[in-house]
Protein backbone atom coordinates (compact mmCIF):
# COMPACT_ATOMS: atom_id res chain seq x y z
CA UNK A 1 0.00 0.00 0.00
CA UNK A 2 1.22 3.48 -0.93
CA UNK A 3 0.32 5.52 2.13
CA UNK A 4 0.92 9.06 3.21
CA UNK A 5 4.55 9.90 4.05
CA UNK A 6 4.45 10.12 7.80
CA UNK A 7 7.23 12.69 7.92
CA UNK A 8 5.27 15.12 5.74
CA UNK A 9 2.13 14.71 7.85
CA UNK A 10 4.12 15.46 11.00
CA UNK A 11 5.75 18.42 9.30
CA UNK A 12 2.41 19.94 8.32
CA UNK A 13 0.96 19.33 11.77
CA UNK A 14 3.95 20.92 13.48
CA UNK A 15 3.86 23.97 11.21
CA UNK A 16 0.11 24.37 11.69
CA UNK A 17 0.68 24.65 15.44
CA UNK A 18 2.99 27.58 14.75
CA UNK A 19 0.77 29.18 12.08
CA UNK A 20 -2.99 28.91 12.63
CA UNK A 21 -3.72 29.77 8.99
CA UNK A 22 -2.39 26.30 8.04
CA UNK A 23 -5.05 24.49 10.07
CA UNK A 24 -7.13 23.87 6.96
CA UNK A 25 -4.18 22.23 5.22
CA UNK A 26 -3.41 20.11 8.31
CA UNK A 27 -6.99 18.81 8.42
CA UNK A 28 -6.89 18.10 4.68
CA UNK A 29 -3.63 16.14 4.99
CA UNK A 30 -4.91 14.06 7.90
CA UNK A 31 -8.40 13.58 6.40
CA UNK A 32 -9.90 12.22 9.65
CA UNK A 33 -13.37 11.66 8.14
CA UNK A 34 -12.17 9.89 4.99
CA UNK A 35 -13.76 12.44 2.67
CA UNK A 36 -11.09 12.19 -0.06
CA UNK A 37 -12.60 9.31 -2.01
CA UNK A 38 -12.53 10.79 -5.48
CA UNK A 39 -10.06 10.41 -8.37
CA UNK A 40 -7.37 12.96 -9.17
CA UNK A 41 -7.13 13.82 -12.87
CA UNK A 42 -3.65 14.85 -14.03
CA UNK A 43 -2.58 16.12 -17.44
CA UNK A 44 1.02 16.80 -18.44
CA UNK A 45 2.09 18.83 -21.45
CA UNK A 46 5.77 18.68 -22.43
CA UNK A 47 7.49 21.53 -24.26
CA UNK A 48 10.58 21.31 -26.42
CA UNK A 49 12.00 23.97 -28.69
CA UNK A 50 9.19 25.01 -31.05
CA UNK A 51 7.40 21.75 -30.34
CA UNK A 52 4.63 20.67 -28.03
CA UNK A 53 3.93 17.03 -27.30
CA UNK A 54 0.41 15.70 -27.02
CA UNK A 55 -0.98 15.82 -23.46
CA UNK A 56 -0.36 12.78 -21.29
CA UNK A 57 -3.20 11.92 -18.97
CA UNK A 58 -3.31 10.08 -15.64
CA UNK A 59 -6.12 9.30 -13.26
CA UNK A 60 -5.00 8.59 -9.73
CA UNK A 61 -7.92 6.66 -8.26
CA UNK A 62 -8.52 6.11 -4.56
CA UNK A 63 -7.92 2.39 -5.13
CA UNK A 64 -4.43 2.87 -6.55
CA UNK A 65 -1.85 1.47 -4.21
CA UNK A 66 -4.28 -1.05 -2.71
CA UNK A 67 -4.52 -4.73 -3.52
CA UNK A 68 -8.29 -4.36 -3.65
CA UNK A 69 -10.39 -1.25 -3.80
CA UNK A 70 -11.87 -0.41 -0.38
CA UNK A 71 -15.62 -0.81 -0.18
CA UNK A 72 -15.90 2.71 1.27
CA UNK A 73 -14.74 4.26 -2.02
CA UNK A 74 -17.59 5.87 -3.96
CA UNK A 75 -16.88 6.90 -7.53
CA UNK A 76 -18.06 10.28 -8.72
CA UNK A 77 -20.00 11.16 -11.86
CA UNK A 78 -16.86 12.50 -13.52
CA UNK A 79 -15.21 9.13 -12.88
CA UNK A 80 -16.84 6.06 -14.52
CA UNK A 81 -18.11 3.59 -11.94
CA UNK A 82 -16.14 0.52 -12.97
CA UNK A 83 -16.51 -2.70 -10.95
CA UNK A 84 -13.48 -3.46 -8.81
CA UNK A 85 -12.64 -6.63 -10.75
CA UNK A 86 -12.43 -4.69 -14.03
CA UNK A 87 -10.23 -1.85 -12.84
CA UNK A 88 -6.58 -2.30 -13.68
CA UNK A 89 -4.01 -1.96 -10.91
CA UNK A 90 -1.01 -2.06 -13.20
CA UNK A 91 0.20 1.27 -11.85
CA UNK A 92 0.09 2.18 -8.22
CA UNK A 93 -0.31 5.72 -7.01
CA UNK A 94 3.41 6.20 -6.49
CA UNK A 95 4.28 4.97 -9.99
CA UNK A 96 1.78 7.32 -11.58
CA UNK A 97 3.03 10.31 -9.60
CA UNK A 98 6.64 9.38 -10.44
CA UNK A 99 5.81 9.26 -14.16
CA UNK A 100 4.09 12.61 -13.81
CA UNK A 101 7.24 14.30 -12.49
CA UNK A 102 9.85 12.46 -14.61
CA UNK A 103 10.86 14.63 -17.57
CA UNK A 104 12.86 13.24 -20.52
CA UNK A 105 16.19 14.83 -21.38
CA UNK A 106 14.99 16.28 -24.71
CA UNK A 107 12.19 18.24 -23.02
CA UNK A 108 12.66 21.82 -21.83
CA UNK A 109 9.86 21.80 -19.29
CA UNK A 110 6.46 20.48 -18.36
CA UNK A 111 3.07 21.83 -17.33
CA UNK A 112 1.35 19.63 -14.73
CA UNK A 113 -2.39 20.25 -14.51
CA UNK A 114 -3.94 18.68 -11.42
CA UNK A 115 -7.71 18.56 -11.03
CA UNK A 116 -9.18 17.92 -7.57
CA UNK A 117 -5.89 17.21 -5.78
CA UNK A 118 -5.85 14.90 -2.76
CA UNK A 119 -3.59 14.62 0.27
CA UNK A 120 -1.29 12.00 -1.29
CA UNK A 121 -0.61 14.19 -4.32
CA UNK A 122 0.04 17.20 -2.09
CA UNK A 123 2.54 15.22 -0.01
CA UNK A 124 4.33 13.95 -3.11
CA UNK A 125 4.53 17.33 -4.86
CA UNK A 126 5.44 19.10 -1.62
CA UNK A 127 8.37 16.80 -0.91
CA UNK A 128 9.44 16.57 -4.56
CA UNK A 129 9.65 20.32 -5.20
CA UNK A 130 9.76 21.75 -1.65
CA UNK A 131 6.58 23.76 -2.21
CA UNK A 132 5.65 26.15 0.63
CA UNK A 133 2.73 25.06 2.77
CA UNK A 134 1.04 28.43 2.38
CA UNK A 135 0.64 27.72 -1.35
CA UNK A 136 -1.47 24.61 -0.72
CA UNK A 137 -3.29 26.21 2.23
CA UNK A 138 -4.34 29.23 0.17
CA UNK A 139 -5.67 27.02 -2.61
CA UNK A 140 -7.53 24.60 -0.34
CA UNK A 141 -9.20 27.07 2.03
CA UNK A 142 -11.47 29.56 0.30
CA UNK A 143 -14.43 29.69 2.71
CA UNK A 144 -14.46 32.42 5.33
CA UNK A 145 -15.15 30.99 8.76
CA UNK A 146 -16.04 32.90 11.89
CA UNK A 147 -12.79 34.23 13.33
CA UNK A 148 -13.95 33.71 16.91
CA UNK A 149 -14.36 29.98 16.32
CA UNK A 150 -11.87 28.94 13.61
CA UNK A 151 -8.61 30.37 12.24
CA UNK A 152 -8.77 32.30 8.98
CA UNK A 153 -7.05 31.11 5.76
CA UNK A 154 -3.83 32.71 4.48
CA UNK A 155 -5.78 34.72 1.89
CA UNK A 156 -7.34 36.65 4.80
CA UNK A 157 -4.52 36.60 7.35
CA UNK A 158 -1.63 37.54 5.06
CA UNK A 159 -1.12 41.05 3.76
CA UNK A 160 -1.53 41.63 -0.02
CA UNK A 161 2.24 42.01 -0.41
CA UNK A 162 2.74 38.54 1.08
CA UNK A 163 0.20 37.04 -1.34
CA UNK A 164 2.31 38.10 -4.31
CA UNK A 165 5.41 36.10 -5.23
CA UNK A 166 7.64 35.33 -8.18
CA UNK A 167 7.00 31.58 -8.02
CA UNK A 168 3.28 31.36 -7.25
CA UNK A 169 -0.02 32.97 -8.13
CA UNK A 170 -3.57 32.41 -6.85
CA UNK A 171 -6.58 33.25 -8.99
CA UNK A 172 -9.63 33.44 -6.71
CA UNK A 173 -13.09 33.68 -8.22
CA UNK A 174 -16.78 33.10 -7.58
CA UNK A 175 -18.21 30.24 -9.63
CA UNK A 176 -21.93 30.46 -10.39
CA UNK A 177 -23.76 27.16 -9.97
CA UNK A 178 -27.35 26.55 -11.04
CA UNK A 179 -29.40 24.91 -8.30
CA UNK A 180 -32.61 24.85 -10.33
CA UNK A 181 -35.88 24.40 -8.47
CA UNK A 182 -34.56 21.97 -5.86
CA UNK A 183 -36.19 22.20 -2.44
CA UNK A 184 -33.02 21.61 -0.42
CA UNK A 185 -30.91 24.76 -0.83
CA UNK A 186 -28.95 24.79 2.42
CA UNK A 187 -25.73 23.07 3.50
CA UNK A 188 -24.67 22.22 -0.06
CA UNK A 189 -21.17 21.39 -1.23
CA UNK A 190 -19.41 19.97 -4.28
CA UNK A 191 -18.58 16.27 -3.99
CA UNK A 192 -14.83 16.31 -4.54
CA UNK A 193 -11.58 15.93 -2.64
CA UNK A 194 -11.31 19.71 -2.32
CA UNK A 195 -14.71 20.56 -0.88
CA UNK A 196 -16.23 23.82 -2.04
CA UNK A 197 -19.28 24.96 -0.12
CA UNK A 198 -22.12 26.29 -2.28
CA UNK A 199 -23.91 29.35 -0.95
CA UNK A 200 -27.46 29.56 -2.38
CA UNK A 201 -28.71 32.99 -3.41
CA UNK A 202 -32.35 34.15 -3.27
CA UNK A 203 -34.84 32.85 -5.80
CA UNK A 204 -34.66 34.58 -9.16
CA UNK A 205 -37.57 33.92 -11.53
CA UNK A 206 -38.34 30.70 -9.66
CA UNK A 207 -34.76 29.52 -10.10
CA UNK A 208 -32.06 29.38 -7.44
CA UNK A 209 -28.45 30.14 -8.41
CA UNK A 210 -25.61 29.37 -6.05
CA UNK A 211 -22.06 30.61 -5.51
CA UNK A 212 -18.98 28.47 -4.89
CA UNK A 213 -15.76 30.19 -3.82
CA UNK A 214 -13.13 28.62 -6.07
CA UNK A 215 -9.45 29.04 -6.82
CA UNK A 216 -6.87 28.25 -9.49
CA UNK A 217 -3.28 28.22 -8.26
CA UNK A 218 0.01 28.19 -10.18
CA UNK A 219 3.51 27.33 -8.95
CA UNK A 220 6.71 27.53 -11.04
CA UNK A 221 9.88 25.72 -10.01
CA UNK A 222 12.80 23.64 -11.33
CA UNK A 223 13.52 19.95 -10.91
CA UNK A 224 16.87 18.37 -10.13
CA UNK A 225 17.80 18.50 -13.84
CA UNK A 226 17.16 22.27 -13.95
CA UNK A 227 14.07 21.81 -16.12
CA UNK A 228 11.13 24.11 -15.41
CA UNK A 229 7.94 22.70 -13.91
CA UNK A 230 4.68 24.62 -13.76
CA UNK A 231 2.06 23.08 -11.45
CA UNK A 232 -1.52 24.31 -11.94
CA UNK A 233 -4.18 23.27 -9.44
CA UNK A 234 -7.80 23.48 -10.61
CA UNK A 235 -11.14 22.53 -9.10
CA UNK A 236 -13.35 19.70 -10.32
CA UNK A 237 -15.93 21.84 -12.09
CA UNK A 238 -17.91 18.72 -13.09
CA UNK A 239 -18.44 17.56 -9.52
CA UNK A 240 -21.94 16.86 -8.27
CA UNK A 241 -23.73 18.69 -5.49
CA UNK A 242 -24.43 17.01 -2.18
CA UNK A 243 -25.96 17.93 1.17
CA UNK A 244 -23.49 18.57 3.96
CA UNK A 245 -23.29 16.04 6.82
CA UNK A 246 -25.69 13.60 5.13
CA UNK A 247 -23.83 13.25 1.81
CA UNK A 248 -27.18 12.86 0.03
CA UNK A 249 -27.20 13.83 -3.64
CA UNK A 250 -30.18 16.11 -4.43
CA UNK A 251 -32.47 15.52 -7.38
CA UNK A 252 -30.62 16.12 -10.66
CA UNK A 253 -33.34 18.08 -12.43
CA UNK A 254 -31.07 21.06 -12.96
CA UNK A 255 -27.84 21.79 -14.86
CA UNK A 256 -24.62 21.55 -12.87
CA UNK A 257 -23.23 24.94 -13.78
CA UNK A 258 -24.28 27.92 -15.84
CA UNK A 259 -20.73 29.16 -16.35
CA UNK A 260 -19.18 26.81 -18.87
CA UNK A 261 -15.55 26.90 -19.98
CA UNK A 262 -15.60 26.89 -23.75
CA UNK A 263 -12.65 27.05 -26.08
CA UNK A 264 -13.74 29.36 -28.90
CA UNK A 265 -11.90 28.48 -32.13
CA UNK A 266 -11.45 31.48 -34.38
CA UNK A 267 -10.71 29.91 -37.75
CA UNK A 268 -10.68 26.62 -39.67
CA UNK A 269 -6.96 25.94 -39.28
CA UNK A 270 -7.25 26.16 -35.48
CA UNK A 271 -10.27 23.87 -35.58
CA UNK A 272 -8.37 21.41 -37.77
CA UNK A 273 -5.48 21.44 -35.33
CA UNK A 274 -7.83 20.73 -32.45
CA UNK A 275 -9.31 17.81 -34.36
CA UNK A 276 -5.83 16.33 -34.72
CA UNK A 277 -5.40 16.63 -30.98
CA UNK A 278 -8.84 15.11 -30.20
CA UNK A 279 -10.09 13.42 -33.40
CA UNK A 280 -13.79 12.62 -33.15
CA UNK A 281 -13.45 9.28 -34.94
CA UNK A 282 -10.63 8.12 -32.70
CA UNK A 283 -11.56 5.70 -29.95
CA UNK A 284 -10.56 7.06 -26.52
CA UNK A 285 -7.57 5.22 -25.16
CA UNK A 286 -8.73 5.56 -21.55
CA UNK A 287 -11.71 6.53 -19.49
CA UNK A 288 -10.08 9.89 -18.74
CA UNK A 289 -9.73 10.58 -22.47
CA UNK A 290 -13.42 9.87 -22.89
CA UNK A 291 -14.29 12.18 -20.02
CA UNK A 292 -12.18 15.01 -21.45
CA UNK A 293 -13.74 14.68 -24.89
CA UNK A 294 -17.27 14.79 -23.49
CA UNK A 295 -16.74 17.30 -20.67
CA UNK A 296 -16.40 21.04 -20.60
CA UNK A 297 -14.39 21.40 -17.42
CA UNK A 298 -11.71 23.90 -16.54
CA UNK A 299 -9.06 21.20 -16.89
CA UNK A 300 -10.29 20.33 -20.40
CA UNK A 301 -10.21 23.99 -21.48
CA UNK A 302 -6.69 24.54 -20.16
CA UNK A 303 -5.40 21.41 -21.93
CA UNK A 304 -6.70 22.71 -25.24
CA UNK A 305 -5.44 26.25 -24.68
CA UNK A 306 -1.95 25.21 -23.59
CA UNK A 307 -1.55 22.95 -26.61
CA UNK A 308 -0.12 25.91 -28.51
CA UNK A 309 3.60 25.95 -29.27
CA UNK A 310 3.97 29.70 -29.62
CA UNK A 311 2.37 30.47 -26.28
CA UNK A 312 4.99 28.77 -24.09
CA UNK A 313 7.90 27.33 -26.05
CA UNK A 314 10.43 30.15 -26.25
CA UNK A 315 13.90 29.18 -27.56
CA UNK A 316 15.67 32.32 -26.28
CA UNK A 317 14.50 32.49 -22.68
CA UNK A 318 12.98 30.45 -19.91
CA UNK A 319 9.26 31.05 -19.44
CA UNK A 320 8.18 32.91 -16.33
CA UNK A 321 5.05 32.44 -14.26
CA UNK A 322 3.26 35.13 -16.23
CA UNK A 323 3.54 32.98 -19.35
CA UNK A 324 1.46 30.21 -17.79
CA UNK A 325 -1.06 32.51 -16.09
CA UNK A 326 -2.37 33.96 -19.37
CA UNK A 327 -4.97 31.29 -20.19
CA UNK A 328 -6.11 30.64 -16.60
CA UNK A 329 -6.54 34.39 -16.13
CA UNK A 330 -8.77 34.55 -19.20
CA UNK A 331 -10.99 31.75 -17.93
CA UNK A 332 -11.15 33.23 -14.43
CA UNK A 333 -12.18 36.61 -15.84
CA UNK A 334 -14.95 34.81 -17.75
CA UNK A 335 -16.17 33.43 -14.42
CA UNK A 336 -16.12 36.93 -12.92
CA UNK A 337 -18.12 38.22 -15.89
CA UNK A 338 -20.73 35.54 -15.22
CA UNK A 339 -20.82 36.61 -11.58
CA UNK A 340 -21.26 40.27 -12.57
CA UNK A 341 -24.10 39.28 -14.89
CA UNK A 342 -25.85 37.45 -12.05
CA UNK A 343 -25.40 40.48 -9.82
CA UNK A 344 -26.98 42.76 -12.45
CA UNK A 345 -29.97 40.42 -12.66
CA UNK A 346 -30.47 40.70 -8.90
CA UNK A 347 -30.20 44.49 -9.04
CA UNK A 348 -32.96 44.54 -11.64
CA UNK A 349 -34.98 42.17 -9.47
CA UNK A 350 -34.67 44.50 -6.48
CA UNK A 351 -35.56 47.52 -8.58
CA UNK A 352 -38.95 46.06 -9.36
CA UNK A 353 -39.42 45.43 -5.65
CA UNK A 354 -39.58 49.20 -5.13
CA UNK A 355 -42.81 49.29 -7.14
CA UNK A 356 -44.51 46.60 -5.09
CA UNK A 357 -46.90 47.88 -2.36
CA UNK A 358 -46.26 44.79 -0.22
CA UNK A 359 -44.53 45.95 2.97
CA UNK A 360 -43.55 42.43 4.02
CA UNK A 361 -41.94 41.85 0.63
CA UNK A 362 -39.83 44.98 1.00
CA UNK A 363 -38.62 43.96 4.44
CA UNK A 364 -37.45 40.59 3.13
CA UNK A 365 -35.67 42.25 0.19
CA UNK A 366 -33.79 44.59 2.51
CA UNK A 367 -32.44 41.54 4.33
CA UNK A 368 -31.40 40.01 0.99
CA UNK A 369 -29.59 43.18 -0.08
CA UNK A 370 -27.19 43.24 2.86
CA UNK A 371 -25.19 40.08 1.86
CA UNK A 372 -24.88 41.35 -1.73
CA UNK A 373 -23.24 44.55 -0.55
CA UNK A 374 -20.68 42.53 1.42
CA UNK A 375 -20.12 40.21 -1.57
CA UNK A 376 -19.43 43.19 -3.83
CA UNK A 377 -16.81 44.52 -1.42
CA UNK A 378 -15.13 41.12 -1.01
CA UNK A 379 -15.19 40.52 -4.77
CA UNK A 380 -13.62 43.91 -5.35
CA UNK A 381 -10.79 42.99 -2.96
CA UNK A 382 -10.16 39.70 -4.79
CA UNK A 383 -10.06 41.43 -8.17
CA UNK A 384 -7.71 44.08 -6.83
CA UNK A 385 -5.38 41.39 -5.47
CA UNK A 386 -5.47 39.63 -8.85
CA UNK A 387 -4.61 42.87 -10.61
CA UNK A 388 -1.73 43.60 -8.21
CA UNK A 389 -0.30 40.14 -8.69
CA UNK A 390 -0.41 40.38 -12.49
CA UNK A 391 0.98 43.91 -12.40
CA UNK A 392 3.88 42.73 -10.25
CA UNK A 393 4.87 40.05 -12.75
CA UNK A 394 4.40 42.41 -15.71
CA UNK A 395 6.73 44.96 -14.14
CA UNK A 396 9.21 42.19 -13.33
CA UNK A 397 9.23 41.08 -16.98
CA UNK A 398 9.78 44.68 -18.04
CA UNK A 399 9.27 44.16 -21.78
CA UNK A 400 6.89 46.05 -24.03
CA UNK A 401 5.73 42.78 -25.60
CA UNK A 402 4.54 41.45 -22.24
CA UNK A 403 2.82 44.72 -21.43
CA UNK A 404 1.08 44.77 -24.81
CA UNK A 405 -0.13 41.19 -24.38
CA UNK A 406 -1.44 41.70 -20.88
CA UNK A 407 -3.01 45.13 -21.35
CA UNK A 408 -6.39 43.64 -22.48
CA UNK A 409 -6.41 41.32 -19.45
CA UNK A 410 -5.81 44.20 -17.05
CA UNK A 411 -8.49 46.23 -18.82
CA UNK A 412 -10.94 43.35 -18.40
CA UNK A 413 -10.14 43.19 -14.68
CA UNK A 414 -10.68 46.93 -14.39
CA UNK A 415 -13.98 46.56 -16.24
CA UNK A 416 -15.27 43.88 -13.86
CA UNK A 417 -13.96 45.81 -10.84
CA UNK A 418 -15.75 48.97 -11.96
CA UNK A 419 -18.95 46.95 -12.37
CA UNK A 420 -18.62 45.61 -8.82
CA UNK A 421 -17.99 49.11 -7.47
CA UNK A 422 -20.98 50.56 -9.33
CA UNK A 423 -23.30 47.77 -8.20
CA UNK A 424 -22.07 48.16 -4.62
CA UNK A 425 -22.82 51.91 -4.75
CA UNK A 426 -26.21 51.21 -6.27
CA UNK A 427 -27.05 48.63 -3.60
CA UNK A 428 -25.95 51.03 -0.85
CA UNK A 429 -28.34 53.62 -2.26
CA UNK A 430 -31.14 51.09 -2.67
CA UNK A 431 -31.27 50.12 1.00
CA UNK A 432 -32.37 53.61 2.20
CA UNK A 433 -34.73 53.80 -0.78
CA UNK A 434 -36.42 50.60 0.34
CA UNK A 435 -36.55 51.94 3.89
CA UNK A 436 -38.07 55.25 2.76
CA UNK A 437 -40.65 53.49 0.59
CA UNK A 438 -41.52 51.27 3.52
CA UNK A 439 -41.93 54.38 5.73
CA UNK A 440 -44.22 55.98 3.13
CA UNK A 441 -46.36 52.88 2.98
CA UNK A 442 -46.54 52.75 6.77
CA UNK A 443 -47.47 56.47 6.86
CA UNK A 444 -50.22 55.79 4.38
CA UNK A 445 -51.48 53.02 6.63
CA UNK A 446 -51.45 55.43 9.62
CA UNK A 447 -53.49 57.94 7.60
CA UNK A 448 -56.09 55.30 6.90
CA UNK A 449 -56.17 54.53 10.60
CA UNK A 450 -56.71 58.26 11.32
CA UNK A 451 -59.79 58.26 9.09
CA UNK A 452 -61.17 55.31 10.98
CA UNK A 453 -60.53 57.07 14.34
CA UNK A 454 -62.33 60.20 13.12
CA UNK A 455 -65.34 58.15 12.15
CA UNK A 456 -65.54 56.41 15.48
CA UNK A 457 -64.66 59.52 17.60
CA UNK A 458 -68.03 61.13 16.87
CA UNK A 459 -69.73 57.95 17.91
CA UNK A 460 -67.65 57.87 21.09
CA UNK A 461 -68.63 61.49 21.86
CA UNK A 462 -72.31 60.67 21.51
CA UNK A 463 -71.90 57.60 23.70
CA UNK A 464 -70.15 59.70 26.38
CA UNK A 465 -72.90 62.29 26.43
CA UNK A 466 -75.61 59.71 26.75
CA UNK A 467 -73.73 58.04 29.59
CA UNK A 468 -73.89 61.18 31.79
CA UNK A 469 -76.14 61.38 34.81
CA UNK A 470 -79.54 62.97 34.39
CA UNK A 471 -78.51 66.01 36.44
CA UNK A 472 -75.71 66.92 34.04
CA UNK A 473 -77.56 66.13 30.81
CA UNK A 474 -78.66 69.19 28.84
CA UNK A 475 -82.22 67.98 28.90
CA UNK A 476 -81.96 66.96 32.55
CA UNK A 477 -81.12 69.12 35.57
CA UNK A 478 -79.53 71.92 33.54
CA UNK A 479 -76.05 71.57 35.04
CA UNK A 480 -74.19 70.87 31.76
CA UNK A 481 -71.70 73.60 32.71
CA UNK A 482 -70.08 71.14 35.12
CA UNK A 483 -68.93 69.01 32.16
CA UNK A 484 -67.18 71.93 30.46
CA UNK A 485 -65.79 73.24 33.75
CA UNK A 486 -63.86 70.00 34.21
CA UNK A 487 -63.11 68.96 30.58
CA UNK A 488 -61.77 72.26 29.23
CA UNK A 489 -59.13 72.95 31.98
CA UNK A 490 -57.98 69.34 31.85
CA UNK A 491 -57.59 69.55 28.06
CA UNK A 492 -55.61 72.82 28.45
CA UNK A 493 -53.26 71.23 31.00
CA UNK A 494 -52.58 68.22 28.75
CA UNK A 495 -51.89 70.41 25.69
CA UNK A 496 -49.63 72.68 27.77
CA UNK A 497 -47.55 69.77 29.02
CA UNK A 498 -47.23 68.42 25.47
CA UNK A 499 -46.08 71.78 24.07
CA UNK A 500 -43.59 72.21 26.90
CA UNK A 501 -42.16 68.76 26.23
CA UNK A 502 -41.69 69.54 22.51
CA UNK A 503 -39.97 72.85 23.35
CA UNK A 504 -37.48 71.23 25.73
CA UNK A 505 -36.79 68.43 23.26
CA UNK A 506 -36.13 70.90 20.45
CA UNK A 507 -33.65 72.85 22.61
CA UNK A 508 -31.79 69.66 23.48
CA UNK A 509 -31.51 68.69 19.82
CA UNK A 510 -30.18 72.14 18.88
CA UNK A 511 -27.51 71.98 21.60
Amino acid sequence: MCGMPRSYTDYVKEQSNLDNSLQGLAEFIQDPNGQQQFPVNIACIDFAQRQTDAPRLWRVDPGDGHDTIPESVHWTPHSPNFPSDQRSHEYTRKKKLTEMTTIPDDIQGRIILVEDIDRHSIAYLGTQYNIPLSFFATYLTTDLSQSEHEPQPPSIVLAPSQMIGDQFMHLHYQRVVELGTMKQRKNLYLRSNVRRLVKPTPLLNKRCPGLARSCCSLYLCNDDKDKWICIILVDATNAELAILDTGEIPSREYPQSISRHTFIISDFWAWEGAQKLYPSEKEPCSSLDADLQSSNSLLHSLIRLFHDVSSVAQPKRRPDLLTFAYFPAQLIIAEWMQYALLLSRYVKHYEYTLISPNVGLKQSKVKELLPWRRRCIRSGHKLELLRRSLKHHILTAGTSEVQRRWRPILDDIDHVSSQMAEWATFLNAMVPLLDSHQSLIEAQSVRHLTYIVLVFSSMGLVASIFSMSERVLPWGGGQIWLYFAVALPLTAVVLGLYISFLTVLRRLLIV
